[in-house]
Protein backbone atom coordinates (compact mmCIF):
# COMPACT_ATOMS: atom_id res chain seq x y z
CA UNK A 1 0.00 0.00 0.00
CA UNK A 2 0.95 3.63 -0.50
CA UNK A 3 0.18 6.10 2.29
CA UNK A 4 0.39 9.86 1.93
CA UNK A 5 1.02 11.70 5.19
CA UNK A 6 1.12 15.42 5.89
CA UNK A 7 3.92 16.85 8.00
CA UNK A 8 2.47 20.34 8.45
CA UNK A 9 0.73 20.94 11.76
CA UNK A 10 -1.33 23.90 13.02
CA UNK A 11 -3.10 24.56 9.73
CA UNK A 12 0.16 24.33 7.81
CA UNK A 13 2.19 26.79 9.87
CA UNK A 14 4.52 24.19 11.47
CA UNK A 15 6.29 21.92 8.98
CA UNK A 16 7.91 18.90 10.66
CA UNK A 17 9.24 17.26 7.49
CA UNK A 18 12.91 17.58 8.49
CA UNK A 19 12.20 16.15 11.95
CA UNK A 20 10.28 13.20 10.51
CA UNK A 21 13.21 12.46 8.20
CA UNK A 22 15.96 12.91 10.80
CA UNK A 23 14.14 10.71 13.32
CA UNK A 24 13.09 8.10 10.74
CA UNK A 25 9.38 8.45 11.51
CA UNK A 26 6.06 9.43 9.97
CA UNK A 27 3.53 10.82 12.44
CA UNK A 28 -0.07 11.79 12.80
CA UNK A 29 -0.50 14.56 15.32
CA UNK A 30 -4.14 13.93 16.19
CA UNK A 31 -5.31 12.13 19.32
CA UNK A 32 -7.31 8.94 18.75
CA UNK A 33 -10.45 10.56 20.20
CA UNK A 34 -10.29 13.36 17.64
CA UNK A 35 -9.24 11.26 14.64
CA UNK A 36 -10.11 7.58 15.11
CA UNK A 37 -10.00 6.88 11.35
CA UNK A 38 -6.38 8.06 11.09
CA UNK A 39 -5.40 5.87 14.03
CA UNK A 40 -7.08 2.85 12.45
CA UNK A 41 -5.22 3.54 9.21
CA UNK A 42 -1.93 3.85 11.15
CA UNK A 43 -2.59 0.42 12.72
CA UNK A 44 -3.20 -1.13 9.29
CA UNK A 45 0.16 -0.06 7.85
CA UNK A 46 2.49 -3.04 7.40
CA UNK A 47 6.24 -3.44 7.31
CA UNK A 48 7.36 -2.73 3.75
CA UNK A 49 4.46 -0.43 2.90
CA UNK A 50 5.45 2.81 1.19
CA UNK A 51 4.78 6.10 2.91
CA UNK A 52 5.39 9.53 1.52
CA UNK A 53 5.32 12.98 3.00
CA UNK A 54 3.09 15.18 0.92
CA UNK A 55 1.93 18.69 0.46
CA UNK A 56 -1.34 19.40 -1.28
CA UNK A 57 -3.33 22.47 -2.12
CA UNK A 58 -6.32 22.61 -4.46
CA UNK A 59 -4.55 25.17 -6.64
CA UNK A 60 -1.08 23.60 -6.93
CA UNK A 61 -1.94 19.93 -6.53
CA UNK A 62 0.21 17.18 -5.07
CA UNK A 63 3.86 17.54 -4.10
CA UNK A 64 5.93 14.71 -2.63
CA UNK A 65 8.65 15.73 -0.18
CA UNK A 66 9.92 12.32 0.94
CA UNK A 67 9.38 8.62 0.23
CA UNK A 68 10.25 5.67 2.42
CA UNK A 69 9.43 2.17 3.63
CA UNK A 70 7.84 1.26 6.96
CA UNK A 71 10.37 -0.77 8.93
CA UNK A 72 8.55 -1.81 12.11
CA UNK A 73 5.12 -2.93 13.22
CA UNK A 74 5.42 -0.87 16.41
CA UNK A 75 3.32 2.27 16.76
CA UNK A 76 5.43 4.89 18.50
CA UNK A 77 3.77 6.98 21.19
CA UNK A 78 4.03 10.78 21.45
CA UNK A 79 6.61 10.42 24.25
CA UNK A 80 8.85 8.63 21.71
CA UNK A 81 8.42 11.27 18.98
CA UNK A 82 9.14 14.51 20.86
CA UNK A 83 5.38 14.90 21.20
CA UNK A 84 4.81 15.05 17.43
CA UNK A 85 2.18 12.35 17.71
CA UNK A 86 1.73 8.68 16.98
CA UNK A 87 4.16 7.29 14.44
CA UNK A 88 5.57 4.45 12.41
CA UNK A 89 9.28 3.98 11.83
CA UNK A 90 10.36 4.71 8.27
CA UNK A 91 13.55 4.25 6.25
CA UNK A 92 13.47 7.36 4.05
CA UNK A 93 14.92 6.66 0.59
CA UNK A 94 14.11 9.97 -1.09
CA UNK A 95 13.75 13.35 0.53
CA UNK A 96 14.07 16.87 -0.74
CA UNK A 97 15.15 19.59 1.65
CA UNK A 98 13.91 22.44 -0.55
CA UNK A 99 10.50 22.91 -2.11
CA UNK A 100 12.12 23.41 -5.50
CA UNK A 101 13.27 19.76 -5.33
CA UNK A 102 9.94 18.24 -4.29
CA UNK A 103 8.29 15.93 -6.82
CA UNK A 104 5.40 17.84 -8.34
CA UNK A 105 2.51 15.78 -9.66
CA UNK A 106 0.04 18.67 -9.88
CA UNK A 107 -3.73 18.29 -10.06
CA UNK A 108 -4.53 14.76 -11.12
CA UNK A 109 -8.15 15.26 -12.18
CA UNK A 110 -9.10 11.87 -10.74
CA UNK A 111 -11.78 13.02 -8.26
CA UNK A 112 -9.51 11.91 -5.39
CA UNK A 113 -7.88 15.25 -4.63
CA UNK A 114 -10.24 15.83 -1.70
CA UNK A 115 -8.47 12.93 0.05
CA UNK A 116 -4.98 14.25 -0.67
CA UNK A 117 -5.60 17.39 1.40
CA UNK A 118 -6.06 15.45 4.63
CA UNK A 119 -3.65 14.36 7.32
CA UNK A 120 -3.29 10.83 5.95
CA UNK A 121 -4.75 8.83 3.08
CA UNK A 122 -4.20 5.74 0.95
CA UNK A 123 -2.94 6.70 -2.51
CA UNK A 124 -4.81 4.62 -5.08
CA UNK A 125 -3.92 6.40 -8.34
CA UNK A 126 -1.68 4.09 -10.43
CA UNK A 127 0.10 7.06 -12.04
CA UNK A 128 1.10 8.41 -8.62
CA UNK A 129 2.17 4.94 -7.49
CA UNK A 130 4.28 4.49 -10.64
CA UNK A 131 5.95 7.88 -10.11
CA UNK A 132 6.81 6.94 -6.53
CA UNK A 133 8.26 3.58 -7.59
CA UNK A 134 10.27 5.25 -10.37
CA UNK A 135 11.77 7.66 -7.83
CA UNK A 136 12.67 4.79 -5.50
CA UNK A 137 14.38 2.90 -8.34
CA UNK A 138 16.66 5.79 -9.36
Amino acid sequence: MFYGIGAAYSSGTEDHTSTFISKGIACIGWDSKDAPAFHEMLRQINIGDIVFLKSFSPKAGLYIKAIGFVTSSKILQPSETDNLGYAREVAWKFHATRQSNWLWLGRLQDKYDFMRGGTMYIEMNPDVQARIIAELLK
